[in-house]
């Protein structure tokens, strides 16, 4: 069974995904792959997805399940996890490492279930 820190490593091993962080709704790291200051990206990511949850109430548009952000030089992927805590995936500018991301999920399903079963587990 694969730990959370190695289905992370697996995500940044996708060519353009630079950081991976598993972070709690409190905006504390639960767990990172790599890259940036993570407890800066947990943070933020946290109010991010939050923020973005209370556009969708107020819309009535449903359950937020992902949010994104692009920028100019990257773009960061927000996956919830259950109500405990929010997958973030940081990549290059380009949608090459997007569209890598998404084909790692596809791919890789039954391993993404595990994975949140693990985190909700931490939790």
């Amino acid at each position: 069974m694969a730990n959370t820190k190695d289905i992370l490593n697996a995500l940044i091993s996708v060519e353009g995904i630079g950081t991976a962080v598993c972070v709690g709704r409190d905006g504390f790291v639960i767990a990172a792959a790599a890259g940036a200051n993570v407890d800066a990206i947990g943070a933020m990511v946290s109010t991010g997805l939050g923020s973005a949850e209370s556009v969708g109430k107020e819309l009535e548009a449903g359950v937020l399940t992902q949010a994104m952000m692009e920028y100019k030089n990257g773009v960061i992927v927000m996956t919830s996890i259950g109500a405990d805590a929010i997958l973030a995936v940081v990549a290059e500018e380009g949608e090459q490492a997007l569209e890598m991301y998404a084909c790692r999920l596809r791919k890789e399903s039954a391993t993404w279930k595990q994975f949140y079963s693990v985190v909700l587990q931490v939790n």
